[in-house]
């Protein structure tokens, strides 16, 4: 996840143990200021440790403000690091723990909600300095559970999330295709769900691997419709094509195309035909007059 490189960093520099410096003052239980190789402490002591409000400024630049327990940041304390970067909120024994605010310098965006550990674990929101955002809950770094995702293109994911990815139940609004509603899986729509595109048809079924795959029904802004087997987003299998002028195809189709017996009736004929077809071809050797049943 992003910004994981200063979390690293804070650990190994800024909570390492310090050695002993020069006192000025009481740093036994006390107010003294004590210099070290790290940076410098200006604050009260007890036990010869940081205890209470105090200030330690580090020779990168990087200060913390606020309270200290045993040595450690401990309660509501701001963070600033020598490239801008800020945290303000709560700390526990040295860690961000609880609500808190961090600012990102090398990306410029910006996470508010709750932390565990160093990490961004439950509700929070992160937003940047492009249109990209995520309001939700995260779990060591990551989206995961319930959130709303806008991306840099403008597409909105409101659903559930697995490790950042995609899963579960899930509605998509893209400036792109469209909306889909339904399952999620791996980042794509898998399983149960309907597609609105932004040519006005609709489509109710089955997905894999975000195509339209299995059974399901379309209905296109003119009419027409198609309900019956899919594969890879194309007619695939059995199913009934509906034309705007409500004449009808019954039969096997592939790839799109009618493949195999169709049965074709029109609307205000009293009989159909029914004849082969290859690959959207027909063979009228075939052909056959029926009654419409």
């Amino acid at each position: 996840m992003k910004n994981a490189f200063l979390l690293l960093y804070f650990v190994l520099i800024y909570t390492s143990p310090v050695v002993s410096g020069q006192c000025n003052g009481d740093c036994n239980n006390g107010q003294g200021t004590m210099r070290y190789a790290q940076g410098t402490y200006t604050g009260p002591w007890k036990n010869g440790k940081w205890h209470g409000e105090g200030t330690v400024t580090y020779n990168d630049g990087s200060i913390y403000k606020g309270p200290f327990s045993e040595g450690e940041f401990h309660g509501f304390g701001t963070f600033k690091q020598n490239d801008g970067s800020t945290y303000k909120g709560n700390w526990v024994r040295g860690q961000r723990q609880g609500s808190g605010t961090q600012t990102y310098s090398n990306d410029n965006s910006l996470y508010e909600g709750e932390w565990f550990q160093n990490q961004r674990n439950g509700y929070g929101i992160w937003k940047t300095s492009s249109i990209e955002r995520y309001k939700g809950f995260w779990k060591n770094d990551i989206f995961d559970g319930k959130g709303e995702h806008t991306n840099s293109n403008g597409e909105i994911y409101d659903g559930e999330f697995k490790e950042s990815i995609r899963s579960g139940k899930g509605k998509m609004t893209s400036p792109n295709i469209g909306v889909y509603e339904g399952d999620w899986l791996n980042g794509q729509p898998n399983g149960e769900g309907t597609l609105k595109t932004l040519d006005g048809s609709t489509y109710v079924g089955q997905f894999k691997n975000g195509q339209r795959s299995g059974v399901g029904r379309e209905i296109n802004s003119d009419g027409s419709s198609y309900e019956g087997q899919w594969r890879n987003d194309t007619y695939h299998g059995q199913g009934i094509l509906i034309e705007k002028n409500g004449d009808t195809h019954e039969g096997s189709f592939e790839n799109g195309h009618r493949h195999g017996l169709i049965k074709s009736c029109e609307l205000n004929k009293p009989f159909c035909k029914e004849m082969i077809w290859e690959l959207g071809k027909p063979k009228y050797d075939t052909l056959k007059i029926v009654p419409k049943k």
